[in-house]
């Protein structure tokens, strides 16, 4: 598996190697056809690889799937930030091209369905609960853990 990792030479919150172990606990076919994972406070990737349309400066990370599967994170202030913004954009990945349609139908009709959420931001829509609930499993298991469905459901993929 070959993720290219760029810019992140350009801060200094977190080291390469304290990235790389981030991404080494993501399960290998959740991020297998992910081809980037970028470091971009000036918006470049937004600008030139998502479809045209104006820059949403609010947004601190993105999964994007055009023209490649990436990671985009434009903005953070911690390793833990990091580490939550990063896991929640590869559960985007994973929610998109890792369930099958049966999975995601289970997540939307039934977990998502039962209002149960771990974050406010997961009340969202399902995307994002799955998202949020998938970062929440690899960076603060502990409390995901209380989340019994939702969870043992990211164990089983």
């Amino acid at each position: 598996m070959n993720i290219i990792v760029k810019g992140f030479k350009d801060q200094s919150i977190v080291t390469i190697s304290e990235l790389l172990a981030m991404i080494d606990v993501i399960p290998l076919h959740h991020k297998q056809s992910i081809k980037n994972i970028v470091y971009d406070p000036s918006r470049f990737y937004q600008r030139s690889y998502a479809q045209p349309k104006p820059l949403n400066r609010r947004v601190a990370a993105e999964y994007n799937r055009l023209p490649f599967s990436y990671v985009v994170v434009y903005k953070f202030t911690s390793k833990e930030q990091l580490r939550h913004m990063l896991y929640h954009e590869i559960g985007h990945h994973v929610y998109h091209h890792v369930l099958s349609s049966s999975q995601k139908k289970t997540w939307v009709t039934q977990l998502y369905a039962s209002k149960n959420f771990i974050s406010d931001y997961a009340k969202t829509n399902a995307s994002e609960d799955f998202a949020e609930t998938y970062s929440y499993f690899f960076h603060q298991p502990s409390l995901c853990a209380k989340f019994t469905d939702k969870y043992n459901f990211i164990k089983k993929i």
